[in-house]
């Protein structure tokens, strides 16, 4: 479609490109998620990475989830895993994006949280109402980019 709509193959990387994207390791992205405390808002400093972190997590038990039920997972399951896992890799493999905005796009995923045990999946709602606080701080006081 890119090279019928531009006549190059490569548009979206040229584009990206621009904007100094780059292919890496998703882990180097997870690695540089680090909780930075310092005396002003501590709270809020930690959000993020906190939230990078808290995401992984999720992503990993409920794929996990899927995989070890994988006869009792329904394919809507499986689609929803897959789809987790490709929507969570792809920005953490390029450099300069805005994670939190790729990572609110995995909100589907809690369809898988039913299939975590009930206090694991507890743990993940608490620590995503405890992580909602600080973020909507961030994002409504304009430090969250």
């Amino acid at each position: 479609m890119q090279r019928i709509d531009t006549g190059r193959w490569d548009a979206f990387f040229k584009v990206q490109a621009k904007y100094a994207h780059h292919w890496q390791s998703p882990v180097t992205t997870l690695r540089a998620a680090r909780f930075a405390f310092t005396t002003k808002a501590p709270a809020l400093v930690s959000a993020r990475p906190a939230q990078t972190l808290f995401v992984a997590l999720v992503v990993v038990f409920c794929v996990a989830a899927v995989v070890v039920r994988r006869r009792r997972a329904t394919r809507t399951d499986a689609l929803i895993a897959i789809w987790a896992v490709i929507t969570w890799v792809l920005p953490h493999a390029e450099t300069g994006v805005s994670l939190y905005r790729s990572e609110a796009a995995l909100l589907p995923i809690a369809l898988l949280l039913p299939r975590l045990p009930r206090p694991l999946a507890l743990l993940f709602a608490a620590t995503a109402v405890a992580l909602a606080v600080p973020m909507a701080k961030l994002f409504l006081t304009g430090r969250l980019q």
